[in-house]
Formats: structure tokens, C-alpha cells, sequence
């Protein structure tokens, strides 16, 4: 590790918090995802008609979902340095594409979570797109 004791990266402690932590946000957002399947595949089965407060949780499941995929993959982009950001390292584009799909309209946290917030208060949701 570059400016460090640490003959590996391997060797230092916050490696092994990095990983925790990311792993950690990981399997929260398979939780969300699989939420989410979990819904989709039993309306299919049932053909039941989805009502808007599902819709909206599964809206912000996704977004949920999205936004803890993307902290993962920045505390292992701050766990690689700038080594990540080479051209030839598949972590890059990685990067990259969960950044962008972050910042989607449909996949935004903060939009979602408005939307969320206010079904859960018993409001209409606002949107003309559910």
C-alpha cells in the first residue's frame, strides 16, 4: 500500500472493515432487489392488479437497492486508490456504469424516497409516472 507500513494491502486493518462494510451494503441491497422480484413474479403468477403503494415501494426498492450497489463499489474504489481508475481496470467502468445508473431519473434516491415518504404519510404520490 502506497504511503503506508503495509507491504500488502492485505496486511491492514481498514481492508478488512472496507470489505465488511461493502459486503454488508451488498447483501442489503439483494434484500431490496429480491423484494422487488419477489413482487413482480407474484403479480405475474396471480395477475393481481398492483396497487400504487406496491408500485411505489418497489420504485424505491430499486432506488435503494442502486444507491447502496453504488457505496459498495466507492469503498472498494477508495480501498484500490487510484489504480482503479486505470484504462485496463475493469473496477473503472464499473464505476462508472453505477454511477450513471445512480443518477437516472427513475433510480435516484432522493426521488424515490420523496415519493415513499409520501405514501407512507397517506399522501397522493405527486408523479405523473409510477
Amino acid at each position: 500500500m502506497t504511503y503506508t507500513n503495509y507491504a500488502r494491502q492485505a496486511d491492514a486493518p481498514i481492508t478488512f472493515h472496507q470489505l465488511a462494510e461493502a459486503r454488508m451494503k451488498l447483501d442489503q441491497a439483494k434484500f431490496h432487489a429480491d423484494r422487488i422480484t419477489g413482487a413482480v413474479d407474484g403479480h405475474a403468477a396471480s395477475g393481481a392488479v398492483w396497487e400504487i403503494a406496491e408500485r411505489v415501494r418497489c420504485r424505491a426498492d430499486i432506488a435503494w437497492a442502486i444507491k447502496l450497489t453504488r457505496e459498495a463499489c466507492e469503498i472498494i474504489e477508495h480501498g484500490s486508490g487510484a489504480n482503479a481508475l486505470r484504462g485496463s481496470d475493469k473496477l473503472g467502468s464499473i464505476l462508472r456504469d453505477i454511477r450513471t445508473m445512480s443518477v437516472h431519473s427513475f433510480l435516484l434516491h432522493s426521488t424515490n424516497a420523496e415519493l415513499y415518504g409520501r405514501i407512507l404519510a397517506g399522501n397522493e404520490p405527486d408523479v405523473p409516472f409510477i
